[in-house]
């Protein structure tokens, strides 16, 4: 039960980084005009990664037997 509430968490936590990026760009300008990635990006990543860490435990990856890739 753990390893799905952590699924269904970081699903959250990617969708409101997408937003945020969706309203704000992927890249900000810092204090001597060079373009810097926005933090909410690495949120993204960091979430995809704990969210799809979470499927494969849960065994959602697998394919049933007898069923076509």
């Amino acid at each position: 039960m753990l390893l799905l509430n952590t699924l269904c968490q970081q699903w959250d936590r990617m969708m409101q980084a997408r937003e945020i990026l969706r309203a704000s760009g992927l890249v900000l300008t810092d204090r001597f005009g060079q373009f810097k990635p926005h933090p909410a990006a690495s949120l993204e990543r960091d979430a995809i990664t704990a969210m799809m860490r979470a499927w494969r435990l849960l065994g959602f990856d697998l394919v049933p037997p007898g069923a076509e890739p």
